[in-house]
C-alpha cells in the first residue's frame, strides 16, 4: 500500500492592520513555493497570493475597529490535490456569502474582494465557530 499523500501546513498569527499584511503574502508566497506538489506555476501562485491579500485586507479594514489591538490567523494547508487558505478572526461576523455581486460596469471602489475570491479560489465557506471568523478558501491543483 503507498503511503499517504504528504500534507504541509503552516499557520501565522499577526496584529490586523494593514502594514502587516505584505508579511502575510510574502510568508504565502515562500510557503507555497516550498510546498506545492507540482512544478509552481505563476498564475496559480499569483491567484493564492491574491486570495490571501483579499481575505486578510477584508479582516483588517471591515472586521475590526481601527483602534482596537486585533489579531488574525493564517493557517495554510497543501496536499496532493488542493490548497486550503484559512482565515481566523474574532471581528465583526460576515459571511462573504451573502455580498451582492459589484457592479462591474460601474464598481463602487468596494465589494470587489470577495467576488475576486469568488473567481480565484474553487470554494469558498464561512463559519462562525463562538466569538471567531472562519473564512476557508480552497483550490483545487
Amino acid at each position: 500500500m503507498p503511503p499517504p499523500p504528504a500534507t504541509f501546513d503552516a499557520a501565522m498569527d499577526i496584529r490586523a492592520q494593514l502594514r502587516f499584511l505584505p508579511v502575510l503574502v510574502e510568508f504565502s508566497r515562500l510557503f507555497f513555493e516550498a510546498s506545492l506538489p507540482c512544478p509552481v506555476d505563476g498564475q496559480l501562485l499569483y491567484a493564492l497570493q491574491l486570495s490571501v491579500s483579499e481575505a486578510c485586507t477584508n479582516v483588517v479594514k471591515h472586521g475590526y475597529p481601527p483602534d482596537r489591538n486585533a489579531f488574525l490567523r493564517l493557517e495554510l494547508t497543501v496536499n496532493a490535490d488542493e490548497v486550503i487558505i484559512a482565515v481566523r478572526d474574532q471581528g465583526i461576523p460576515f459571511d462573504p456569502g451573502t455580498a451582492s455581486p459589484p457592479d462591474l460596469d460601474n464598481p463602487a471602489g468596494h465589494g470587489l474582494g470577495v467576488f475576486f475570491l469568488r473567481q480565484l479560489m474553487d470554494s469558498l465557506e464561512y463559519h462562525r465557530q463562538g466569538d471567531t471568523n472562519l473564512l476557508i478558501l480552497t483550490k483545487r491543483l
